[in-house]
């Protein structure tokens, strides 16, 4: 199925359990899978789906453009690597004031030692209205290398927002 822009937005996800829907989604560079352990962990109160974003994982990365608006892909492997990683430096690239118009329940989770510098997470989760931050012990990857802190700490939001 072709998008508005030519591209190939068939994905692949992963879907576990029953209830309202819950959505995972990676980061640049994993797949659906880096979430193992929030999907067994979820799945008997939620839908969990775990999708692999586009050029991740089992999803193509199709033909259009590798830009965050479109993200949603591998031609050779070192040019999509190449794009991936122009998508860690330069995107999202979206304002401070653009957060504001965010309304749903949000969850600004970090790890204590985390790539992210404190103050780009700290400015997220300050211009998203009522916006939750959590910094729990652990790096960039605290999903999948702390899931018994980062599981408590989304299954708190979600049982309190």
């Amino acid at each position: 199925m072709k998008g508005e822009n030519g591209v190939d937005i068939s994905l692949y996800y992963q879907e576990q359990g029953e209830g309202e829907p819950l959505f995972l989604l990676h980061g640049n560079g994993e797949d659906g899978t880096y979430f193992a352990n929030q999907i067994s962990f979820f799945s008997d109160r939620y839908r969990v789906i775990a999708v692999d974003t586009r050029g991740h994982g089992k999803s193509p990365r199709g033909t259009g453009p590798f830009i965050m608006e479109l993200f949603a892909g591998k031609s050779e492997e070192a040019k999509s690597h190449m794009e991936i990683l122009g998508l860690m430096v330069n995107e999202p690239n979206i304002r401070p004031e653009e957060l504001c118009a965010i309304q749903a329940p949000t969850l600004v989770i970090a790890g204590t030692k985390d790539m992210i510098k404190t103050a780009h997470t700290e400015l997220i989760a300050d211009h998203i209205p009522n916006a939750k931050l959590s910094v729990i012990p652990g790096d960039h990857f605290i999903a999948n290398k702390n899931p018994k802190d980062f599981n408590r700490e989304v299954e708190n939001f979600l049982l309190h927002r």
